[in-house]
């Protein structure tokens, strides 16, 4: 994991923020978000907190990223696929 005083270094070089990717632990991301003068955006992960929660830990944007086109992905299958086995168009309510 890159360390604070790298990202800081991201921020100086014109970085419009950083991302630590990979970063779920609050005690760590309340650790970079205090050491870090820039905004820190997180990834929401498989939502195991609220975003309130990433906000109180000083959080400036929090991504969704793949999460949602992999929960619409799977209820994408979860509709689309018994529908065509079955032979019945996934399309028609």
């Amino acid at each position: 994991m890159i360390e604070a005083g790298e990202q800081a270094d991201f921020l100086a070089a014109g970085a419009d923020c950083v991302y630590p990717i990979g970063t779920g632990d609050p005690d760590v991301i309340r650790s970079l978000t205090e050491r870090i003068d820039g905004p820190v955006n997180v990834a929401f992960g498989g939502g195991e907190r609220p975003v309130a929660d990433f906000a109180a830990l000083g959080v400036a944007r929090v991504s969704f990223g793949p999460m949602l086109q992999r929960q619409l992905y799977g209820r994408f299958a979860s509709v689309m696929l018994p529908a065509l086995a079955a032979g019945t168009n996934p399309f028609e309510w």
